[in-house]
């Protein structure tokens, strides 16, 4: 039989048939080639593990689970750009997930030295730890919180360090915790039991990780003694300006020292709250000095009325001057320094609606005014159209901290 071009020759055995060794050769070439197709094809889908020295890196430096967005951090910075600025120096404290978590049950939740157990790593890529509760007398329940840390990649610091993500127990659910500006309060709903039946909450401040201070405090009846029933809607009130804030839900306790397990769930305000005055009382614009329930303040004259210019109507990304009547570290006493609410006062005398307010908020302002940006500002502003018309009012005050071009970044 003639060869057939491209094909393998047919040449006999001693029985007169065609060898069978040539197809052999052939179906082990196919086996082989589709292996190798396969592999290759696993490779580029990541698929096969290869072998590297070991290293010790953070999400900055290698492949790995997506770090969570900022808008889910509760401890102990709340975005990108407060990491950043407090990790400029050494900071080892941050590196070791336990010692961040423990310092967030100190630091937050007010209980003692926590026992968080052993690091559970999780697919996801974070770290957790059960923090079990404690009853009458410091005795451990079987109650527990979780809470979830996770490591933030951060250029040129000691280390990718870690921030707590959630904190959330069986015993108490929150579905929901939202600001209402126009009532002035955050909103909580959620599920939970309690041995009689009472679920806490309290707002805890959270701005730029400078410390954490109790706003205010609520309760709300909900499932007892191993029965879970909705609760809500509890209103808590704000009355400082606040950008973060955490509330955080538990049983109620039933003994003195008891640590409840917890479920704690952020709230971004956006300095909207009520700032307080100088009797704690909460202030307006038409309120500036914080009067009791019953009495009001008549609003400021109109400026213009006596020949002042009137406040430039910006919106956001808007160029103007403005006028930093005063400047306060915030770790000071926050929106409580009195120094605002002077300076508020001293824009009403004038003639100006005012309120304090981050000067982070305006881009440019720390600088140009030759503060120290590693701190976090509050300041009162005015501003206007011209250098000049800020000046104008400047000279009417007994002193300001100074006055620059700046970018309006955020909205009251």
């Amino acid at each position: 039989m003639p060869a057939v071009p491209g094909s393998l020759p047919a040449e006999a055995d001693e029985g007169g048939k065609p060898p069978k060794w040539p197809y052999l050769v052939a179906a082990a070439a196919f086996v082989v080639l589709g292996a190798l197709g396969a592999f290759l094809l696993a490779v580029r889908d990541g698929e096969v593990a290869t072998t590297a020295s070991s290293t010790t890196a953070g999400p900055s430096s290698a492949a790995g689970p997506a770090p969570a967005p900022d808008s889910q951090w509760i401890y102990p910075w709340t975005s990108q750009a407060q990491l950043d600025r407090v990790m400029a120096g050494s900071t080892p404290e941050y590196c070791d997930a336990g010692n961040v978590a423990a310092a967030f049950v100190r630091d937050v939740i007010g209980y003692g030295e926590p026992d968080l157990g052993d690091p559970i790593e999780t697919e996801k890529g974070t770290t957790e730890f059960s923090l079990q509760a404690r009853g009458e007398g410091g005795a451990v329940t079987e109650q527990a919180t979780t809470i979830v840390t996770d490591q933030i990649p951060l250029e040129g610091g000691e280390c990718d360090p870690f921030v707590v993500t959630a904190a959330t127990s069986e015993v108490v659910t929150v579905n929901s915790a939202a600001y209402d500006a126009g009532q002035y309060v955050v909103k909580v709903e959620g599920e939970g039991t309690a041995p009689e039946g009472t679920i806490e909450a309290r707002l805890v401040k959270l701005d730029d990780g400078a410390g954490y201070e109790v706003l205010a405090d609520g309760s709300a009846t909900a499932g007892a003694y191993g029965e879970v029933q909705q609760f809500g809607p509890l209103e808590i009130p704000v009355e400082a300006a606040v950008d973060v804030a955490l509330v955080v839900a538990n049983p109620q306790a039933t003994a003195d020292g008891a640590e409840p397990p917890f479920t704690v769930a952020r709230v971004d305000i956006g300095s909207e709250g009520q700032p307080v005055g100088s009797d704690g009382a909460a202030s307006s614009p038409e309120d500036p000095e914080g009067s009791s329930p019953g009495e009001t303040i008549a609003p400021p004259e109109d400026a213009q009325a006596s020949g002042l210019p009137a406040q430039a109507n910006a919106a956001l990304g808007d160029p103007v001057w403005g006028l930093y009547l005063t400047a306060v570290d915030e770790s000071y006493a926050g929106y409580n320094a009195p120094e605002l609410t002077e300076a508020v006062l001293d824009a009403h005398n004038l003639g100006y609606n005012a309120n304090a307010r981050n000067m982070a908020c305006d881009t440019d302002a720390v600088g140009a005014l030759g503060l120290d940006p590693t701190v976090s500002w509050l300041t009162v502003p005015l501003y206007f159209t011209s250098e000049a018309d800020a000046q104008l009012v400047a000279g009417e005050l007994d002193g300001y901290t100074g006055i620059a071009q700046v970018t309006v970044g955020c909205l009251d």
